[in-house]
């Protein structure tokens, strides 16, 4: 293999590997095992109508194994008026196991929808 080749070929590989991005996880892998390892990232993404007041709470059994890194809200994904999707960004800190329980809510504090994710940190 050439060096113009193998340089082609190293570039195509880190801009797959950029293109990846974080694992997601959506309301159909709900009660779901994940295992990841120490300084992983991944994101949860889940619909909600932020429009009419309803917003996710996240609750994690263990903070030291898995911490939230931000929350972002997607509104190109707001196709009907109103719904579009909330993007929850998390870090692996420490080896060890850890339970993300997070509810859809109106202002009223009605529980529309759930998700947990059990998280196995290595």
């Amino acid at each position: 293999m050439g060096k113009q080749c193998f340089r082609g070929l190293l570039v195509a590989t880190a801009m797959a590997l950029v293109a990846c991005g974080n694992p997601e996880f959506t309301q159909e892998d709900s009660g779901s095992t994940e295992t990841f390892d120490v300084g992983d990232e991944f994101d949860i993404t889940l619909p909600t109508n932020m429009s009419a007041g309803h917003s996710w709470s996240v609750d994690i059994s263990n903070p030291a194994v898995v911490t939230l890194r931000g929350t972002d809200y997607d509104s190109d994904s707001n196709e009907d008026g109103g719904v579009g999707d909330m993007i929850h960004t998390f870090e692996c800190l420490d080896a060890g196991e850890a339970t993300i329980d997070m509810k859809n809510s109106t202002l009223q504090e009605a529980v529309l929808s759930s998700f947990v994710l059990y998280v196995i940190v290595e």
